[in-house]
């Protein structure tokens, strides 16, 4: 072999060799998270993003149980623009304009720093049919910009209509079917996107057949429309030593031909006016807990359970932190109320974003990394 020749059998060698690691790194810049200037993580943590029920657990589309574990956000309910907060602002700064920098920044921060999956909105569904400043591009946006953090957004009407104040009974003021069209027409807006989850209405307090007749109108328009997104079942306030989830759900059950139902309540303290007994008492908590059924959902409906809102008043710290221990253990999902430093369960302590957690948001943090078994 001539001189030549082996300078040119090394030139390919050396060239092959710089193919692979190219292809490696551009592999691996396909496949790893990536980190973008005002960004935060967003690239390959949306794949698999679409949820199903699998018995007791929620699953991803590549196999993975998904623990939604995360913070409810109360700006959609209040403002149009969702009062999305920039960084070292205050909450009157997301009030009149909806900007992507201040998504980035909070969804970053609970992402990367609190290590939430999840967050809760609740909505005027008015607002919504009326597109009233923009209204349903400002949650689409927000919601895409969600799916880069890997974020899974429950969406829950708090009001049908624009008056102020908070009615739990959705049928005072809209029709079962006014109700089944506007999550038709959530889901023509938003049903391209794998991170959302439909809860039907805020704790509803209509009547309890009439709550089980809509829920399955709901079901079966949803379905029949090809959106496969997970919906909640829920009726009321919340569950506790005096109503029990099983028995509920027995008495007014529902199908849904997907299979892809879950589940939920909220959960707060004695403050709240539930009647648990010696509620800072681990061992006595849990076996309240497992009388309430909480436990029986997955042990028994083979369905998953998700706590779309929990909290404890000042002076319920340890019931708080017990409360989501247990659900660790139990592998139950729980998103504590409330993202803002007013309300009664404050999880921020001040309206200077980002704020430090209060005892609320610290005892969230903490059980998010300490996670299920």
């Amino acid at each position: 072999m001539t001189s030549n020749e082996k300078l040119t059998v090394m030139f390919l060698v050396l060239l092959t060799l710089a193919l692979v690691a190219s292809s490696d790194t551009i592999k691996g810049l396909l496949t790893e998270s990536v980190t973008l200037p005002n960004q935060g993580v967003v690239g390959a943590v949306e794949d698999g993003m679409e949820l199903h029920a699998d018995g007791r657990w929620i699953k991803d589309s590549l196999g993975r149980t998904v623990y939604l574990r995360g913070v409810n956000k109360g700006g959609y309910n209040n403002y149009q623009t969702g009062r999305w907060q920039a960084e070292g602002e205050m909450s009157y700064g997301g009030q009149l304009e909806f900007r992507e920098s201040a998504v980035h920044f909070q969804m970053n921060h609970l992402r990367n720093v609190w290590g939430i999956n999840c967050m809760r909105w609740t909505l005027c569904c008015e607002w919504w049919v009326n597109d009233l400043n923009n209204y349903r591009y400002n949650i689409r946006r927000a919601v895409e910009i969600a799916q880069e953090y890997g974020i899974y957004i429950i969406l829950a009407p708090w009001r049908v209509t624009d008056a102020i104040g908070y009615v739990r009974d959705p049928f005072i003021d809209w029709t079962p079917q006014q109700l089944v069209d506007f999550w038709l027409s959530v889901m023509s807006e938003l049903g391209h996107c794998p991170n959302i989850i439909i809860d039907p209405f805020n704790e509803p307090l209509s009547d309890t057949t009439t709550w089980q007749n809509f829920m399955q109108q709901l079901i079966n328009a949803i379905r029949g429309a090809g959106y496969e997104h997970i919906i909640l079942y829920q009726w009321g306030y919340g569950a506790g030593p005096n109503r029990r989830l099983v028995d509920w759900f027995d008495q007014y059950p529902i199908t849904d031909p997907s299979e892809n139902l879950v589940i939920s309540t909220h959960t707060y303290g004695n403050a709240e006016g539930y009647a648990w007994t010696n509620q800072d008492d681990y061992t006595s908590l849990k076996a309240q807990l497992e009388t309430a059924q909480y436990k029986d959902v997955g042990d028994v409906l083979n369905m998953p359970l998700l706590i779309g809102e929990t909290g404890g008043r000042d002076g319920e710290q340890q019931f708080f932190s017990n409360l989501l221990q247990i659900f660790n253990e139990w592998g139950i999902g729980y998103i504590p109320w409330i993202l803002f430093p007013g309300g009664g369960y404050p999880l921020i302590e001040n309206e200077l974003y980002f704020p430090p957690p209060t005892w609320r948001g610290q005892t969230l943090i903490d059980a998010i990394s300490a996670g299920s078994p």
